[in-house]
């Protein structure tokens, strides 16, 4: 009977270690691009992947990448995004994602669907932190100058980096920018 006792012991140790980790995400070690979309996918590719949420956009030059592709609204948390995918000019492959909120593209005409920018933010980070970790960095930053006022979170991987910032300007409103990019010494 010795055996049974050692055994109901086992068991019930592994039942209580699987138990502790119930519901708990592991953060990942590296991240390879957002979603469905990885570095070094082509348009073609990201398209097939999403199936029908990304269109093709009119082409658009910003910092020299190409933005061909996006979701015009994807939600995340408890407010709506609009997401672009940027290819490298030269490979034409995924190095980078930019998410903004829906209020902030420049062809958008309807009535406010998300909480404030403060409140976007905040639970952007959170969303952020418990899939990632603690960030290696955050703000925030002042500057009188251009009166703005700005917060990030930076999270470090070996292949990518997450930004996440909210930048204030006094003079021509809220902006926020959760960004996806592959870090330059990673192949595509």
């Amino acid at each position: 009977m010795p055996h049974l006792h050692f055994l109901s012991a086992v068991g019930g140790a592994l039942f209580l270690t699987a138990l502790a980790g119930f519901g708990q995400t592991e953060i990942p070690k590296d991240v390879n691009g957002w979603s469905k979309a990885k570095w070094g996918m082509t348009e073609e590719q990201i398209l097939q992947a999403f199936g029908g949420e990304v269109v093709r956009v009119p082409s658009a030059k910003d910092d020299g990448f190409a933005a061909p592709i996006a979701i015009p609204t994807t939600k995340i948390g408890r407010s709506q995004f609009t997401v672009r995918f940027r290819l490298d000019p030269g490979t034409h492959k995924l190095c980078e994602v930019l998410l903004t909120p829906v209020e902030q593209t420049s062809n958008y005409t309807g009535s406010r669907v998300n909480a404030m920018p403060e409140v976007v933010f905040d639970e952007l980070k959170e969303l952020l932190t418990q899939k990632y970790g603690k960030p290696a960095s955050t703000g925030p930053v002042y500057s009188g100058t251009f009166e703005t006022a700005n917060d990030s979170a930076i999270w470090r991987f070996p292949s990518a980096k997450i930004e996440l910032t909210y930048t204030r300007i006094i003079t021509l409103g809220n902006y926020i920018l959760l960004h996806y990019v592959k870090n330059e010494k990673t192949e595509l």
